[in-house]
């Protein structure tokens, strides 16, 4: 196996020989023998550990395992403790999805921190397998089939040649200590389904199965790389605006294969290939509509495609507080100097219900403007003053109960306006300009 193992190194180019390797190091089979092949190869290299904390005792248990391990093999040892469930509660994403993100960001910080070149990961031929059956099951596209690969930027799978039951093998010849972890053995994730069940009925029709899928994920990365190509020209027609981007619909509607085009270029902001079909669509269809990624908001802006990052959108919910974004007075009618200007507003203080709040837009908000003779739609208000679709998420909304006051930067509305009975005016000024 120390041959192979060495072999496919050099064919895949994973590192050099004086290349520093950050092994990611959990202390199961996989990664036991990683370990092994490293020290018996005479390579430079350190244990990184991530405690993800989800398996109490057991969790600290298998941190001290491979603490020891270490100290065996007189290597540098590296370990962190992650409070998982409440990063996957924060960004609302699952369990194995957050330590995921949790263990190659540290990975990533501790690899420039202590000089290493590689990060090397344990991943094996079945976990190929089950990686493109659930991509498969999730819709990701072709890119799904080959998302695992021996090299991906600093990350290397040097036992991506092998299978688990070779390794298996290799693990009780060699009589190499490893921790078993007891979740493996349960259903509870779509992994250990598809490796309990659905695997074992593949493998029956076909023994070589994981070959034959490494092979398929070579040919879909070959095919990928080639679409790379084809694709290349047309991300010329992403505009950067600011943090935004921009994309013509025009461009789109009269192509053949628009739609797939288009999700090509939405891909590296989290859009799928089900979204990027509706986002196609939508190019035909009138302003406003919205689609969401993880990271990205998308509108539909009359002809253009506005693609907004999730951390520049205020989502439609309680704004912060009044003083967080205004400063507010109270001054007598007579000692007002109440003058233009669109980042200050002076209300009739005598109207007002106190605390005054502020909010985002909500789809029906209507408000009555000055100088108008009744209540107009937000929306209809927003597009009268040509104020981007994107832009309408992020106007800070002052109210007076239900009531709009002002539509900050904008206009106030007429039944708080100061009028020649107003005894008292309330000034408020926005703290940024809009």
């Amino acid at each position: 196996m120390l041959e192979r193992f060495l072999k496919y190194v050099a064919e895949e180019s994973l590192f050099q020989r004086g290349d520093r390797v950050l092994l990611g190091v959990s202390g199961g089979m996989d990664s036991m023998l990683m370990t092994a092949l490293f020290s018996q190869s005479a390579f430079s290299f350190g244990m990184a550990h991530c405690n993800f904390g989800l398996r109490g005792s057991e969790s600290d248990q298998d941190e001290q395992f491979v603490k020891k391990e270490a100290e065996k093999l007189q290597v540098p040892f590296y370990s962190k403790r992650f409070q998982t469930h409440a990063y996957a509660e924060e960004k609302k994403i699952s369990t194995q999805m957050a330590a995921r993100e949790l263990r190659y960001t540290w990975f990533d910080q501790l690899a420039e921190e202590e000089d290493y070149q590689v990060i090397a990961l344990a991943h094996h031929l079945n976990d190929l397998v089950e990686t493109m059956l659930i991509n498969l099951l999730r819709g990701t596209g072709p890119a799904g089939l080959y998302s695992m690969q021996p090299r991906t930027g600093n990350r290397v799978r040097p036992l991506l040649c092998f299978t688990r039951e070779e390794i298996a093998r290799e693990v009780a010849k060699q009589k190499i200590p490893y921790r078993e972890e007891s979740s493996n053995a349960s259903d509870h994730y779509l992994r250990n389904r598809l490796r309990h069940h659905l695997v074992p009925m593949l493998k029956a029709e076909n023994p070589s199965l994981e070959h034959t899928f490494a092979a398929t994920a070579r040919h879909f990365a070959e095919a990928g790389r080639f679409i790379d190509q084809q694709i290349a020209p047309y991300r010329a027609w992403l505009t950067k605006d600011g943090e935004n981007w921009r994309l013509p619909c025009e461009m789109l509607t009269g192509m053949g294969s628009g739609s797939f085009v288009l999700f090509r270029l939405l891909q590296p902001f989290g859009f799928n290939a089900d979204v990027a079909r509706e986002v196609f669509r939508a190019c035909n269809s009138q302003s406003g509509k919205q689609f969401l990624s993880p990271t990205h908001r998308l509108i539909k802006d009359r002809d253009q495609l506005i693609i907004i990052p999730l951390d520049q959108v205020v989502e439609k919910k309680p704004g912060p507080a009044l003083e967080d974004l205004f400063e507010a007075a109270v001054l007598d009618r007579e000692a007002a100097e109440i003058g233009p200007g669109p980042d200050t507003a002076y209300l009739d203080y005598d109207t007002l219900q106190l605390p005054l709040t502020v909010r985002n837009w909500q789809p029906g908000d209507r408000f009555h403007p000055l100088g108008m003779r009744g209540h107009k739609k937000l929306s209809d208000f927003f597009i009268d003053l040509k104020i981007p679709l994107h832009r309408k998420h992020r106007i800070p909304l002052v109210c007076s109960g239900e009531e709009i006051v002002w539509v900050a930067g904008y206009r106030i509305a007429e039944p708080f306006k100061v009028s020649p009975t107003t005894k008292k005016v309330y000034r408020i000024r926005l703290k940024f300009q809009k």
